[in-house]
C-alpha cells in the first residue's frame, strides 16, 4: 500500500527505538521526543511531529481523530489487514472569526459568544453602517424601497438564504450585475473547475472504477470455470496427467497431488485496459488451453498473455494488482469528493462576498429623494407596482446585516 503515501512521506519502518541511543524513536522522521508538538494516532497509537505531518501548529485544538499516513494506507492501524474503508483525519469546526483556530461550540459557528458578536460586528462594518440615527433610517429607507412595498419581501431582506440566493433577472441591475459578477474572474475560474469536476472528470473516475470492478468479477468467473470438470473447460490437471506415461504407485500419488493443487490456482489475469470489451469466458478458456497444450505447463504458456490479459500463474511481477488498482481509485474517487466539496464551498463564499458588495452598491445608488420619499408605513400585505420609468431604479437597491 506504501504507493497510497503521499510524496512527502517516507516508507514504514516499524523502528521504536535508537539502535545506538537506546531511546524511543517517533514519528516518521523516527526521532526522539524533544518537545515539540506532536499529535497521536488514534490508529497505531504512535506520535508524529505536527512539523512532519505539515499540519499548521495552529490547527492543533481542531484535530478530532488523527490517522497517520501509515494507517491511511492500510499499513498499520486496525484496517491493515482488511477490506474495510481506510479511515481519514477528522477535524473539528473552526470559528468563523477568521484568526481564530478554536473549535466551535455545540450547535454554533463560534468559539464562543464574543467572537458571535465580534463576527457580526464585523459584517455590519462591511455594509458601512455607522449606527448613528441617519445611518439607521437610511439603511431603513432603503429596505422598504428594495421591498416594493410588499411585507414579505421587506421581512425576507437579510435573511440567510438572500445573500445565498442568486439575483433574480426582475431585480437586477444588469450593468453593475456584469461589473461585479460577469466579469469576475475569480468566480469564472471556480465555476469553470466545478463543472469540468462534475462533468467530465468525475464520471471519468467512476466509470473507470466500475469497469474495474465489472473485469474483476470476469475473472473470478473465469477462474471459477478454470477449474470445473468438463467437455468445454477441461482443467490443466486433466490436460497435465495425459502427457503423464506410466510411472511407480508412488509416482502416481505425487502426480494426484499435483494435479489437486492446480485445479485451485487461478491466473493472474493483469491487464492495462480493463475498461475495454472482453472475449467471452469460454471462447477465452479455449485459447487458454491451446496455449498451455502448446507449452506443456501452465507455468510459463505461450503466448503468456491473451487478449492483453497475462495467463500466468504466480505471477511474481503482477502481484495483488487488482487491489491495488481498486485501493488507488478509491482513494481518488475520495479525494475528488473532497475537492468538489471544496469547490462548492468555494463558490457560494465568493458569490456571497459578490453579492454583498452589489447589494451595497445598488444602495448607494439610490437616490436621495426616492429614500426620503419612501417611508414605513408604505409597507402593505400585497405589493404595488411601480411606474415603468422608476422600475429600474427599484430592485433591491438596500443594505442589509448578513444573517449567521
Amino acid at each position: 500500500m506504501s504507493s497510497l503515501l503521499p510524496a512527502w512521506c517516507p516508507p514504514y519502518s516499524s523502528t521504536k527505538v535508537d539502535p545506538v541511543t537506546g531511546v524511543d524513536v517517533y514519528c516518521i522522521c523516527k526521532k526522539p521526543d524533544e518537545g515539540e508538538l506532536m499529535v497521536g494516532c488514534d490508529g497505531c497509537d504512535d506520535w508524529f511531529h505536527f512539523n512532519c505531518m505539515k499540519i499548521p501548529t495552529k490547527y492543533q485544538k481542531l484535530v478530532s481523530h488523527f490517522y497517520c499516513p501509515y494507517c491511511q494506507a492500510g499499513i498499520t492501524g486496525q484496517n491493515r489487514d482488511s477490506e474495510s474503508e481506510l479511515p481519514r483525519t477528522l477535524w473539528k469546526k473552526k470559528c468563523r472569526v477568521e484568526l481564530c483556530y478554536e473549535p466551535c461550540m455545540h450547535e454554533s459557528k463560534y468559539c464562543s459568544e464574543e467572537h458571535g458578536m465580534e463576527y457580526v460586528k464585523g459584517m455590519v462594518d462591511k455594509l458601512n453602517l455607522t449606527g448613528t440615527k441617519d445611518g439607521d433610517k437610511r439603511l431603513l429607507r432603503s429596505m422598504v424601497h428594495s421591498s416594493n412595498g410588499s411585507a414579505d419581501k421587506f421581512s425576507n431582506l437579510g435573511g440567510a438564504h438572500y445573500i445565498d440566493d442568486d439575483i433574480p433577472p426582475e431585480a437586477m441591475d444588469k450593468g453593475l450585475f456584469d461589473t461585479l459578477l460577469t466579469n469576475d474572474s475569480k468566480l469564472n475560474d471556480l465555476l469553470q473547475s466545478l463543472q469540468e469536476c462534475k462533468l467530465k472528470t468525475y464520471p471519468e473516475l467512476k466509470q473507470k472504477l466500475e469497469s474495474l470492478q465489472s473485469y474483476i468479477a470476469f475473472l473470478d468467473k473465469l477462474n471459477e470455470k478454470l477449474n470445473e470438470q468438463g467437455p468445454d473447460t477441461e482443467p490443466i490437471a486433466n490436460l497435465e496427467a495425459e502427457r503423464k506415461t506410466t510411472k511407480s504407485r508412488k509416482g502416481k500419488k505425487k502426480s494426484s497431488k499435483q494435479n489437486r493443487a492446480l485445479a485451485k490456482k487461478t491466473i493472474c489475469g493483469y491487464t492495462p485496459d480493463f475498461d475495454r470489451e472482453h472475449p467471452s469466458v469460454k471462447s477465452f478458456l479455449f485459447e487458454y488451453h491451446t496455449a498451455v497444450a502448446a507449452s506443456g505447463s501452465e507455468k510459463e504458456p505461450k503466448p503468456p498473455v491473451l487478449h492483453d490479459i497475462c495467463i500466468k500463474m504466480k505471477c511474481v511481477r503482477h502481484a495483488d494488482w487488482a487491489v491495488i488498482c481498486m485501493d488507488q481509485l478509491k482513494q481518488q474517487m475520495r479525494s475528488l469528493e473532497s475537492y468538489k466539496e471544496r469547490l462548492d464551498l468555494l463558490v457560494k463564499t465568493r458569490k456571497r462576498q459578490l453579492h454583498l458588495q452589489y447589494y451595497q452598491q445598488l444602495a448607494d445608488q439610490l437616490p436621495a429623494k426616492a429614500a426620503e420619499d419612501t417611508t414605513p408605513q408604505e409597507i402593505t400585505s400585497t405589493p404595488e407596482q411601480p411606474d415603468e420609468a422608476v422600475a429600474t431604479q427599484q430592485h433591491h437597491q438596500h443594505q442589509h446585516p448578513q444573517s449567521t
